[in-house]
């Protein structure tokens, strides 16, 4: 049986994040998140994920620093 498609959320809304994933699980996707940049990082490093929905301004570690 094939896996289900993976996506990683990041974003620093904690209440959007949560919505977005009840959507998509109900799509029969599985889905990871993550509230900072390196922990982004670290997520996708474990789980491998097939798209990267990411917020462009996160505290730690977005790119800006």
């Amino acid at each position: 049986m094939p896996r289900r498609p993976r996506i990683l959320l990041a974003d620093d809304d904690e209440l959007l994040l949560k919505a977005l994933r009840i959507r998509l699980e109900r799509l029969n996707v599985e889905v990871v998140t993550a509230t900072d940049g390196y922990t982004s990082l670290a997520q996708a490093t474990e789980h491998k994920p097939d798209l990267l929905i990411l917020d462009v301004n996160m505290p730690a570690g977005d790119g800006d620093h």
